[in-house]
């Protein structure tokens, strides 16, 4: 018994692997943006310093806030293209 496999409608979901793509680069960054707020945790409690903290922050920044920013414009664009 052979069973035929479905044909994908085209139209169902135009953008779907651009925004699953867009999803994984924004759970990438909270990874690294994560990992980046441990180091400053761990640098803080070796140095005493504060200032490790704001540095893990703002280093993890730069990974979560352009991932957010391309998932936002690939949602806008999505949205855009449905009507």
């Amino acid at each position: 018994m052979t069973h035929a496999m479905p044909t994908p409608d085209p139209k169902a979901r135009p953008h779907s692997e651009a925004k699953r793509a867009a999803m994984l680069a924004l759970i990438w960054a909270g990874l690294c943006e994560a990992l980046c707020v441990i180091a400053g945790l761990i640098a803080f409690w070796l140095t005493g310093k504060n200032t490790w903290i704001a540095i893990g922050i703002v280093a993890g920044l730069g990974f979560s806030l352009p991932a957010a920013i391309r998932y936002y414009r690939e949602v806008k664009e999505r949205n855009r293209a449905s009507r």
